[in-house]
């Protein structure tokens, strides 16, 4: 017979490990603003951003407007998983897996200067894989 609930009793430190979780990515959240706001000073500026790896430029306004609100909206996204991960949402673990390989894809369009977001977005990655049970993530169809 297959579970259909989320279990009611958890270890003491699912809480915690939660917690822990959602403050790191609140402030992986925060962090998606300054790719924002480096994008927003570029192109008033009227200078390039190096993308991929330095392999293109893009001087078009237009195009790092846009940059600058993926960054913003992903930004965002990642605070909302936050908030979901707080509150034992079901859907968090999948929301979160798919936050971050977007969060993923834009940390390596705007290579190098955010290496650190592959990282994190890797890390992300595995704990949405490999530790939801530890977290409190799992849901049934997430199985």
């Amino acid at each position: 017979m297959a579970i259909t609930h989320a279990p009611t009793h958890r270890h003491p430190s699912t809480w915690v490990d939660r917690r822990s979780l959602g403050a790191f990515l609140v402030l992986h959240g925060v962090a998606h603003f300054v790719g924002l706001s480096a994008n927003i000073d570029l192109a008033r500026d009227h200078r390039a951003a190096a993308l991929l790896g330095g392999v293109w430029h893009v001087n078009s306004r237009p195009a790092l407007l846009a940059l600058a609100i993926a960054w913003g909206v992903v930004g965002a996204a990642v605070i909302v998983t936050a908030l979901l991960i707080d509150v034992g949402a079901r859907s968090s673990r999948r929301v979160m897996t798919v936050v971050a390989a977007v969060s993923l894809a834009l940390s390596i369009v705007n290579l190098w200067a955010a290496v650190v977001g592959v990282v994190i977005n890797a890390s992300l990655l595995a704990v949405g894989w490999i530790a939801p049970q530890r977290l409190g993530l799992a849901a049934t169809s997430d199985a």
